[in-house]
């Protein structure tokens, strides 16, 4: 089954709530109405007359909307709106030629039609959404506030040590703290030493998935128990995920193994069990 990837180069919110893992989003804004028809019409070589015009009536918009349903997380939004009735705001962003995100808004939408899609076991689910809008605001193209990427990781790199057993930004994990160490590092000149034990980033980061640009930390090991932890505000976390056996410095992507519409509340890396694993250059780059 391929990994699940965060949608790039195209945002999609939904009263607040950002999708990912779309695959497909169609918007037809325009209005009610084309040509009046008129009868016993007489053609003067110029025109018509009685002069035929057009007639313009009400807004009238239609949407579909194709995305990975339940890629990494038991997640089904579309599928919510549809069974509640649920009414609701519906924006999408674009990078234009210049790299600036703009869109569209419409308003009172409500989706009519819901078809989930399966295939063979190791596909990934398909759900599609096909609904209307009521209208569209006074300007279509719209620009959201500029990102600042921000590092939300203290000490990700390990730098800032008080002893052999305390350092700044890190809480002890499962199992007791690591330790750093200037034996082996990524960059810089200390790593964390993982011995069957654990490190946990110190505070509560709060961010949500849809911000996340960069999320990731590079590990030297030679033990194929060496795991990790993604805790949410929620209370849920993502379980222990393995990583593999590594005799060099090897990166951790942590961005396909989240959980869409969450918001990341702490990461806990463990050692393996018998056997070190070294950990550094820890970052999470979010527009906050």
């Amino acid at each position: 089954m391929p990994e699940p990837h965060m949608t790039k180069k195209m945002r999609l919110d939904v009263n607040g709530t950002i999708l990912d893992f779309v695959e497909l989003v169609n918007i037809e804004v325009g209005h009610e109405g084309g040509v009046e028809s008129k009868y016993g019409q007489t053609w003067t070589g110029t025109q018509y007359k009685p002069w035929n015009r057009h007639k313009v009536g009400m807004h009238r918009v239609r949407f579909t909307i194709r995305r990975w349903y339940k890629a990494g997380v038991s997640d089904d939004i579309l599928y919510d709106l549809y069974d509640n009735d649920t009414e609701f705001t519906l924006k999408e962003y674009l990078n234009d030629i210049t790299g600036e995100m703009n869109g569209v808004e419409i308003y009172q939408c409500q989706i009519y039609r819901y078809t989930p899609e399966t295939g063979t076991p190791n596909d990934i689910v398909i759900e599609e959404a096909n609904g209307e809008g009521l209208t569209w605001g006074e300007e279509i193209i719209t620009t959201p506030p500029p990102c600042t990427p921000t590092e939300c990781i203290i000490n990700g790199g390990f730098e800032t040590n008080d002893t052999w057993h305390t350092t700044t930004g890190w809480d002890d994990g499962s199992g007791g703290g690591a330790s750093v160490t200037s034996a082996d590092a990524h960059g810089g000149s200390w790593s964390d030493f993982c011995y069957s034990q654990g490190i946990l980033q110190a505070i509560d980061l709060d961010i949500p998935v849809s911000a996340i640009t960069t999320f990731g930390f590079w590990y030297n090991g030679i033990d194929g128990s060496a795991c990790f932890k993604i805790y949410y505000t929620d209370a849920t976390d993502s379980g222990w995920i393995f990583f593999a056996t590594e005799s060099s410095w090897t990166y951790v992507d942590i961005i396909p193994y989240l959980a869409v519409g969450k918001s990341v509340k702490n990461i806990e890396i463990h050692g393996g069990l018998g056997t070190p694993i070294y950990v550094d250059d820890v970052s999470l780059i979010a527009c906050i």
